[in-house]
């Protein structure tokens, strides 16, 4: 019993780091992207659809993190795990206004 909730402690542990780390590396895509299409545009179109994407990226990858843990912690039988990570991933998603 204590193996089945390290394993599903472990499990989303890394479900966590793999929508940090998908989001990480989708901002930098966008700024490298964004940074060679400013050779062509102006710097406030840029801008504007840089924010427009980066909001719409988040509220996505927002609900599909809380709808596959809400599931997994509904399925798995440990739905103290989605309390525990609801604070981790308010956290997470504060550090958006750093970037």
């Amino acid at each position: 019993m204590i193996f089945r909730i390290f394993g599903n402690f472990l499990f989303i542990i890394n479900l966590f780091f793999f929508f940090l780390f998908f989001r990480l590396f989708f901002f930098f895509f966008f700024i490298f992207v964004f940074y060679f299409l400013s050779r062509f545009f102006t710097f406030f179109f840029i801008s504007i659809h840089f924010l427009f994407f980066w909001i719409c990226f988040s509220f996505i990858t927002f609900f599909i993190f809380f709808s596959l843990l809400f599931f997994f912690s509904l399925f798995l039988g440990c739905g103290f795990f989605f309390f525990l990570f609801l604070g981790c991933f308010y956290c997470f998603y504060f550090c958006d206004f750093f970037f």
